[in-house]
C-alpha cells in the first residue's frame, strides 16, 4: 500500500500496487467511501496496511508513472492479499 500523487487528476490517495514495471505501476485505488454502483471490497486489516480508517478497494486497475509514488504506507495482511488475489 502506497501513497500516490494526484490519482484522480486532483487528489493524492492510497493505492494498492498490483505490479511494477520499469516506469509504470498498475494499481487499485483505495477510498473510505463504499459505493452502490461499484463492487468495492473492504480492506479488513486496514491498520496493518498503514491506513488510518476502514478503507475500500476499487475493483478497476489503473496505471500511473512510478514517479508519482510518494511513500510506502504498509502492506496488505495475508488475509487481505488472499481476499483480493494479490
Amino acid at each position: 500500500v502506497w501513497w500516490a500523487s494526484k490519482i484522480d487528476g486532483v487528489k493524492d490517495r492510497p493505492i494498492v500496487i498490483l505490479s511494477f514495471s520499469d516506469d509504470k505501476v498498475t494499481f487499485r485505488k483505495c477510498t473510505s467511501q463504499d459505493s452502490m454502483t461499484q463492487m468495492r471490497e473492504l480492506i479488513e486489516d486496514f491498520d496493518i496496511a498503514g491506513l488510518d480508517r476502514p478503507t475500500y478497494l476499487d475493483p478497476r486497475p489503473f496505471s500511473i508513472d512510478r514517479s508519482r509514488l510518494i511513500r510506502k504506507l504498509g502492506q496488505l495482511s495475508q488475509y487481505d492479499r488472499g481476499k483480493f488475489h494479490i
